[in-house]
């Protein structure tokens, strides 16, 4: 119907018929939005479309009403109500378009990582030199947190205990799913919590990783007592992450003969377990950034909704990001900064946009915010930027 290139030039309204756009954002081109009869799309008030983001293509026999762009400040004059539902219906396109946008960097991202899975798999001397060089950081853990259970006078019955429980601790034959073993590990995250342990979010992990529960932590504590129960919970879990860091590396080598899809559907739980402990204890700032970057469109998400988006408590993600150093204001500074980089580059969209967009209540907000992270004005900034191509306006 139109390609990329095209002017646009009018307000079309879809009284029947099926229209879609394609586009390519750097993974082939793919379809990323559609309308039917009933929408709006094309130029709106206050809009300044050149041209579309992709090729517009009628997916079957359609009728619009094309409303030109001369007709719009009288549209604009006498029809408040209309005007209003088309602004609204802009923004929604350029959220939109965002989350598209975000959804093929996911994408990218996914791709990188089952990449990387396919090396280690095809590749066991890669994944042996991998836990070789954690094992050391695995050793210096294991070390410190004796260096702890020393200075707490554990007696010799109670190491005897803690050992013992320990030994209980075996990595399950079938792997809980991703969703399960991060419910597991929030639960005794919560648990270390609630009976003052600092570090749970370190804790936690290969304990859940490899079978304890809150029930196996009660155990622990009757043995132990509540000054002894950070720095055993500690050398215990350091122990079993060096553990399973020397069973990575002491048998790399996969025989010829091994089928490699019974293999990966073997080791799938494994992974899928693994990811779920990497994004929790160690991504847990772009995790939040990315969910942010996803809730910001009109209003500024609280922590609350991103736990909420993340399936964890809103006190254990606070403790997480704590325990990685950074605040959630600092995280959602973060990811406005850069959403407003790429709205100023790859967009035409007008700073009162780009404000709303951001989650800004008004644009002079926005603009004191933006002048603190680049020391001048969004439009000056633009400027200066602006001797790359720019994508068209959304």
């Amino acid at each position: 119907m139109s390609s990329r290139e095209a002017p646009v030039t009018r307000l079309y309204i879809i009284l029947s018929g099926h229209l879609s756009i394609q586009a390519d954002q750097g993974m082939g081109k793919r379809k990323i939005m559609e309308w039917r009869g009933g929408d709006v799309t094309g130029l709106m008030p206050y809009s300044r479309l050149v041209s579309p983001p992709g090729d517009v293509v009628a997916e079957e026999p359609v009728e619009v009403l094309g409303i030109d762009r001369e007709h719009f400040p009288e549209l604009i004059r006498e029809c408040h109500e209309v005007t209003t539902i088309l602004v609204h219906k802009m923004l929604d396109r350029a959220r939109h378009f965002t989350s598209s946008y975000l959804h093929d960097e996911k994408m990218v991202s996914l791709g990188k990582l089952a990449a990387g899975l396919a090396h280690e798999i095809n590749n066991p001397a890669a994944a042996a030199t991998r836990a070789v060089s954690e094992l050391d950081s695995a050793g210096g853990s294991l070390l410190a947190a004796l260096g702890r259970l020393a200075q707490g006078e554990m007696s010799a019955a109670q190491f005897s205990a803690l050992d013992a429980l320990r030994l209980e601790l075996q990595p399950a034959l079938t792997p809980l799913g991703a969703l399960a073993m991060a419910d597991r590990e929030d639960a005794i995250s919560a648990w270390l919590d609630e009976h003052g342990v600092e570090r749970d979010w370190l804790i936690a992990p290969p304990l859940a990783a490899s079978g304890a529960d809150v029930a196996w932590c009660e155990r622990a504590l009757a043995a132990l007592g509540p000054d002894l129960l950070e720095p055993g919970l500690d050398w215990v879990s350091s122990t079993l992450s060096a553990t399973n860091l020397i069973a990575d590396a002491k048998d790399p080598f996969i025989p010829d003969d091994v089928d490699t899809g019974e293999l990966l559907a073997m080791l799938a739980p494994q992974l899928d377990a693994e990811l779920a402990r990497q994004r929790a204890a160690v991504d847990t700032p772009e995790r939040v950034k990315g969910t942010i970057k996803r809730l910001l469109a009109g209003r500024r998400p609280e922590l609350a909704d991103v736990a909420r988006e993340l399936g964890v408590s809103t006190r254990t993600l606070q403790r997480r990001l704590t325990g990685e150093g950074v605040s959630y204001q600092q995280v959602l500074e973060q990811a406005r900064r850069e959403l407003a980089s790429h709205y100023l580059l790859r967009s035409q969209l007008d700073l009162s946009e780009t404000a709303y967009l951001l989650g800004y209540e008004d644009a002079n907000s926005f603009f004191r915010a933006f002048h603190q992270w680049e020391g001048e004005s969004p439009g000056r900034w633009r400027e200066r930027h602006h001797d790359v191509s720019v994508s068209p306006r959304i």
